[in-house]
């Protein structure tokens, strides 16, 4: 039966077109070193409006599972911080920007990114793409790109001066790639 052959040409022609349509290129230019999933979260101590306030912003990503050809014992990771900006609204969940981030893995070993953040709305769902490079640590030298994908209902609406964003929560993509 070709069923499965024609459903695995479709979800990957689907993938490569996902990837193309948030900017962000397919992982098989290199050798893929690193594959995580996982979950992230973004919490603000007052909800955010379309009118810019002070806000205390706190970030949570957990990276797993995840698969290394070049670490095998690197099977999670993770990252918390927090921060405070002045003039913070819902039209800053949407743009672009630098990133510099440090992950820490499960072996205790770390991995910086740095690169840029580009956020948008595609449909229904709001998508952060971060391309980069891997500055220090593990795989240092390697190229990242992560995906964060969730619902864009409330950023929306929000940024309609419709309501407020108090917390938002996403799946993950991380791939390292040498």
């Amino acid at each position: 039966m070709r069923t499965r052959p024609v459903l695995a040409t479709f979800l990957s022609a689907a993938v490569f077109a996902a990837a193309n349509l948030v900017g962000a290129a397919p992982a098989t230019a290199g050798t893929l070193d690193l594959t995580c999933l996982g979950s992230s979260s973004a919490t603000y101590s007052t909800a955010l409006t379309a009118t810019s306030q002070t806000v205390a912003t706190s970030r949570v990503f957990d990276y797993q599972p995840c698969v290394s050809t070049n670490a095998p014992a690197v099977i999670s990771g993770g990252l918390s911080f927090g921060y405070t900006a002045p003039g913070f609204s819902c039209m800053n969940l949407l743009g672009s920007g630098p990133v510099t981030k440090t992950i820490t893995w499960n072996t205790g070993q770390t991995s910086t990114i740095t690169g840029q953040r580009v956020s948008s709305i595609v449909g229904a769902t709001s998508i952060t793409v971060i391309t980069g490079e891997i500055t220090a640590g593990l795989f240092t030298g390697d190229t990242v790109v992560e995906t964060e994908t969730g619902a864009a209902a409330p950023i929306l609406t929000c940024n309609l001066g419709l309501g407020t964003v108090s917390a938002l929560t996403y799946t993950l993509l991380l791939e390292i790639t040498s």
